[in-house]
């Protein structure tokens, strides 16, 4: 089993106006991850510095679904940004 790792970072120096970036997991339904159980692991560091880990366990739909993608809105905190 690999371990692959995504990381996204946002510039918020890039930020003009006050605002949250929606952060968003999704997982494609592939012949290799059809019908089978994915976990995995997401870590965020907080603006206060506290390290938040949720871990997760994705039951993939059947094979007849390859091509979509399953998508987790609510899992990751929204990014708030306040601009100058």
């Amino acid at each position: 089993q690999p371990k692959l790792a995504e990381v996204y970072s946002f510039p918020a120096d890039r930020m003009k106006q006050d605002g949250a970036v929606r952060m968003m997991v999704e997982a494609e339904v592939t012949e290799s991850t059809c019908g089978k159980i994915l976990t995995g692991n997401t870590i965020e560091l907080g603006i206060d510095g506290a390290v938040r880990k949720v871990t997760l366990e994705l039951s993939m739909p059947d094979c007849d679904a390859t091509g979509g993608y399953l998508m987790l809105n609510d899992l990751l905190q929204d990014l708030r940004f306040a601009s100058n």
